[in-house]
């Protein structure tokens, strides 16, 4: 997380590493440690339904609910089994420490993915312009009915956030998409330019964000433009004891152009 202080206080020198004094409040161990005993307050926000929804969640040692659903952190704890052999989670870590990716595929329902983190208090966020960043953070699937084709893509995000404004502000753009298309039963084909994806004013509002509107400027790997009649659905929030980490999921549905873009992302 890069900060740029325009209001200097307790709560942006927390986030940036404090101020030069030996106060600060250590952060608490990460729910994702393989040798975490601890308890932890969790946020869910996932893709379901064709929509995002959020859900309270906890992890007790190596016991956790995700999106209601109760299961066991394996040892390596990049896995979640659910209870009477319904299901695994797939816990897709990066850099972030405080939220993670997650593909569910839980035994007789529909598969579905998001993120689950440790939520910043409302008390705790930052102040000022906060930029984040991800290498390989965000995770898609793109569906372009025009061709049949489907995109599984896993792709870099830059988050720009503004906690100052009158109505704080969220900007996103997802790129170096990288991963494979198929068509029907076709062998896959590796993809590595398929465009640049932007969200720009998604609103803040008690420490989430939502809305927002989308731009595709589409590479040589994706042949369909979007157009300026999509539906657009942010769902995100920042994580960690002072908003270090921000994550959540993004679909963008063009009914027009036949298209819908469906991911998560994690950023820090």
């Amino acid at each position: 997380m890069k900060m740029i202080i325009s209001v200097l206080s307790l709560t942006a020198l927390a986030a940036c590493g404090g101020g030069g004094g030996g106060g600060a409040t250590p952060a608490p161990a990460s729910f994702l440690d393989p040798g975490s005993t601890q308890s932890f307050v969790l946020s869910t926000i996932s893709v379901s339904g064709g929509g995002a929804s959020t859900t309270g969640d906890a992890a007790d040692g190596a016991m956790i609910s995700l999106a209601g659903l109760n299961g066991q952190f394996n040892s390596a704890r990049d896995r979640i089994d659910f209870e009477n052999n319904g299901g695994t989670a797939e816990i897709l870590t990066n850099a972030t420490t405080q939220v993670a990716l997650f593909n569910a595929m839980p035994r007789n329902a529909d598969p579905f993915m998001g993120v689950i983190g440790v939520p910043t208090p409302i008390a705790a966020l930052p102040s000022g312009s906060v930029t984040y960043s991800g290498v390989s953070s965000a995770r898609f699937v793109i569906i372009d009915g025009n061709t049949g084709a489907t995109f599984d893509v896993t792709g870099d995000v830059l988050a720009s956030a503004d906690f100052d404004a009158v109505v704080g502000t969220l900007d996103l753009t997802f790129n170096n998409f990288d991963g494979t298309s198929v068509i029907g039963v076709a062998a896959p084909v590796a993809v590595s330019d398929i465009g640049v994806l932007t969200i720009e004013e998604a609103t803040l509002v008690a420490g989430a964000f939502s809305g927002g509107t989308a731009d595709f400027t589409r590479g040589a790997d994706f042949a369909t433009d979007l157009s300026l009649f999509a539906d657009v659905t942010v769902s995100a929030g920042m994580f960690g004891p002072n908003g270090e980490e921000l994550g959540g999921v993004v679909i963008v549905e063009d009914s027009t152009a036949d298209l819908l873009f469906s991911g998560g992302f994690t950023a820090d």
